[in-house]
């Protein structure tokens, strides 16, 4: 009989300081955006956009890379996530320009 056994990756699962800094990266980053968003610092109205463009795809791949565990899992599952990402992006771009 056999028996399935998986196969380490040599890597091991994040530990309980790794959420809680993640966490709170995720939150000053936000709280940098709301103070963005309520005129708190002087940024000029047309960057405004593309900070918060920016600031949101890298919460998000924070959030898919340790809580969605992308990071610790095979790369198989992160193309799976990021080619439409990167597609999504260069389509929104090519949207903006013509």
């Amino acid at each position: 009989m056999s028996t399935h056994v998986d196969q380490p990756t040599g890597e091991t699962h994040p530990s309980t300081r790794v959420y809680v800094v993640v966490f709170i990266v995720l939150a000053l980053m936000t709280a940098v955006e709301l103070a963005l968003s309520m005129d708190y610092f002087v940024v000029p109205r047309n960057l405004l956009t593309p900070l918060f463009l920016a600031g949101a795809l890298i919460k998000a791949s924070l959030v898919a890379a340790f809580y969605m565990h992308l990071k610790y899992d095979t790369k198989f599952y992160t193309y799976i996530i990021v080619i439409p990402v990167i597609l999504l992006i260069v389509f929104a771009i090519m949207a903006t320009i013509s």
